[in-house]
This record gives structure tokens, C-alpha cells and sequence, in this order.
């Protein structure tokens, strides 16, 4: 009975975000830019190609964090998948932010490659599917807006933002993975009594 109310749990929020993927989709996808980069007569700052890096995307044997190429490390000795490894950057790399928001700006500048996630080796395969990319470009998505922030927006503002991006990375992983989410929600800059 608990599997059963489980899989309509996942049902449900696969169709929530879905509905709110198709609401945005028409725009598509948001780039993540670098404020630091952009010159100051309002030129582009270099942007991540997160269309570059989809579901369909095929993975590639043999690279490090493939099948059989585990990427080893003092953390995990038995080796980690190209996604884990990716994700414990990610989870650095928002540390990092949350720090300087916590200090009232912005990082020079946000950490690119996370929209990687859409075309990473996963530790377990099946975990490579269309619930799992929805989540995925809802977190590119509130990163790209975080990413895209100005020098003096308030720091709340920044904050609401942020915590979009930890909130989205819970809600991905409490649909699998669960072990790393009491470590996402120390990210968050409300458990700091900020």
C-alpha cells in the first residue's frame, strides 16, 4: 500500500511539473550568465548551453564516472558515477554562494557545468528518466535566474532566489537518493537564522 501511494505521490508531482514546464517552455531554456564577465557597457556575459545537454543526449562509455570507470576518491574509495561527482561540485559550488549572499553580494562569478546533470552517468541507470530531467531543468532554470542576479539586489531578494535552487535539489532527490538531502538542507539560508 505505501509503494502504491508512492507512485501517485510521483505521478502527481511529475504532472505539476510538467504543467509548470509547458508554462515556460515557450520561452525556452534560460542561459546561465556570469555577472562578473559582462564588460560594463552592458555586453553578454558567456552563457551555458543547457539545450546542448538533454534527456536524449547519449552518455559516452568510458569517460571518467562511466560504468567500469568509477571516479575514486578520499570520500568514496569505491568510486563515484560522472552525476554523484558532478553533484558534490555543485554542492561546493552553492556553498560558495550561499556564503557570499550570507555577506550581502553576489560571487564574482557562478560556477558553470551544472546543467551537465541532464547528461551525466547516474550510479543507477533507470534514475536517467523524464521525472528526473523535469527536475533537472527546473534546478537549471532557478540557477540560470540566480546566475543572472545583480550587484545590489537586495540581499532577500537573493535569498528567495537561492533558496529556489536548495529547494529544487530536495525535491529532486526525495524522489530518489535521499541520503544527501539532510546535507542540501544545510545549504539552505534559512536554517542559518538568516
Amino acid at each position: 500500500m505505501r509503494s502504491h501511494k508512492n507512485r501517485r505521490t510521483l505521478v502527481l508531482h511529475l504532472f505539476c511539473v510538467l504543467l509548470c514546464l509547458g508554462c515556460t517552455r515557450s520561452r525556452g531554456p534560460e542561459p546561465v550568465k556570469s555577472p562578473a564577465n559582462a564588460s560594463e557597457e552592458g555586453s553578454e556575459a558567456p552563457t551555458l548551453k543547457a539545450e546542448a545537454c538533454t534527456l536524449s543526449t547519449p552518455l559516452k562509455p568510458g569517460i571518467p564516472g562511466s560504468p567500469g570507470h568509477l571516479i575514486v576518491s578520499s570520500r568514496n574509495p569505491n568510486g563515484d558515477s560522472e552525476l554523484s561527482a558532478l553533484m558534490r561540485s555543485m554542492h561546493a559550488d552553492l556553498e560558495i554562494i550561499r556564503q557570499a549572499i550570507m555577506n550581502g553580494a553576489l560571487p564574482e562569478s557562478f560556477p558553470g557545468g551544472h546543467e551537465r546533470i541532464r547528461c551525466s552517468w547516474p550510479t543507477d541507470l533507470d534514475a536517467r528518466n523524464p521525472v528526473f530531467d523535469v527536475l533537472a531543468q527546473g534546478y537549471i532554470r532557478d540557477y540560470s535566474a540566480l546566475a543572472n542576479s545583480k550587484q545590489g539586489e537586495s540581499r532577500e531578494v537573493l535569498a528567495d532566489r537561492f533558496e529556489r535552487v536548495v529547494q529544487g535539489c530536495v525535491t529532486c532527490h526525495e524522489n530518489s537518493c535521499r541520503g544527501p538531502i539532510p546535507m542540501i538542507r544545510k545549504l539552505s539560508l534559512r536554517t542559518s537564522g538568516e
